[in-house]
């Protein structure tokens, strides 16, 4: 059986091999490093709004065919955003590999940003905006953010801000693409049933022409806060919720693993400690949650606490029990259980050539694999 390796095309493009023959599938993907974490103000939400448009038609392809063409070979497509990255994939039978790698060639390097197609996409994304800010818990979350990163690209939400989406025009979309979407941000990722031949070969054909460019720069992490304590109001919800948060480690860190960890015994599931002592035990939080937030740069360690009306008389008497719960040791059968559950996820992730593809990002993946 090959082995995942990860390989240079000609240009110096990074490709990431991934073998498995369970079934006749295959799973491409781009990985663009360049993500909200890497806007600024003035273009707060571009690379979520670009993600839309990036099979909306091509030098060569009118808008709809390329989805056209990808469904009439049984596969599909999707785009996602995250703060670190812009990823296309798209999924289809191995056999269909090279045209797979033709279509997907073409949306990164071609794209032409359709004017019909930016003024249709954008009230799409207002109206997602709208809708994530009417949950409680999107503004919370938001607001910690703020408060924990500071003048961090982290602070904003991925999706960006309304107005920004709503004024910026195709050539200042243009301008970030032709700028950023070039062989030293783009990473490649091929999972199935190919060989690394025919997918080195295929990756050679069609991602010879990705032009050169400048490197997204490296972003510096964010200054540490001094402890905060911020109240807001939500009219739309019935509910209180309370956040404690701190800085936490990246996710090229080995902690991030530890914490991952820790948190499914803190606060993860029904048979968590806190669960058991504040929602189960003494009935005074509804649901709680916690969490290892490990992006690029320095993350978070989350604690989110929600119960029905009013939380500011429960402030006190929730850190108490925090602490109490946090500051206990660890278990010899609360940390195997820990071990499980993550491991469970971990083979669960290798079920589908698209999970398996989506688990490496290249950062990690080409410090690993070159070593």
């Amino acid at each position: 059986m090959e082995l995942c390796q990860s390989l240079n095309l000609d240009n110096g493009t990074k490709l990431l091999f991934i073998p498995n023959s369970h079934h006749p599938v295959v799973s491409l993907q781009a990985w663009i490093r360049f993500g909200a974490g890497d806007e600024d103000e003035s273009i707060a939400g571009i690379a979520h709004l670009f993600e839309h448009l990036l099979f909306k038609g091509t030098e060569k392809r009118a808008v709809g065919q390329i989805a056209r063409e990808i469904e009439s070979l049984g596969g599909d497509l999707n785009a996602f955003t995250s703060y670190d990255h812009t990823v296309m994939h798209l999924t289809l039978a191995s056999e269909h590999t090279k045209q797979g790698f033709e279509v997907l060639s073409d949306a990164i390097i071609n794209s032409v940003v359709n004017e019909d197609e930016l003024s249709r996409e954008k009230p799409v994304i207002l109206e997602e905006i709208k809708r994530r800010n009417d949950r409680p818990g999107s503004k919370a979350g938001d607001l910690v953010r703020k408060l924990l990163f500071g003048d961090h690209p982290y602070h904003r939400p991925v999706i960006g801000y309304a107005d920004v989406v709503n004024n910026t025009p195709r050539e200042k979309i243009m301008e970030v693409y032709k700028r950023y979407y070039n062989r030293n941000n783009v990473f490649l990722v091929c999972c199935g049933d190919v060989s690394s031949e025919k997918a080195l070969e295929y990756a050679n054909q069609y991602f010879d022409k990705l032009p050169d460019g400048e490197k997204v720069a490296t972003r510096n992490d964010s200054k540490k806060n001094n402890t905060f304590t911020q109240k807001f109001i939500h009219n739309d919800s019935p509910d209180s919720i309370m956040y404690l948060s701190c800085q936490g480690p990246s996710g090229s860190e080995l902690d991030s693993a530890a914490l991952d960890a820790w948190t499914l015994i803190m606060g993860q599931g029904e048979s968590s400690r806190l669960h058991n002592r504040l929602v189960l035990e003494e009935g005074r939080v509804r649901s709680l949650g916690a969490w290892c937030w490990a992006p690029r740069n320095k993350g978070s360690i989350d604690f989110a606490f929600r119960k029905s009306g009013g939380i500011a008389n429960e402030t006190e008497w929730i850190i108490d029990r925090f602490w109490n719960e946090i500051n206990r040791d660890l278990r010899r059968d609360e940390l195997e259980k820990a071990k499980k559950n993550l491991l469970s996820g971990l083979y669960q992730s290798r079920e589908t050539v698209d999970s398996l593809g989506e688990r490496f990002d290249e950062k990690r993946l080409i410090k690993t694999l070159t070593k």
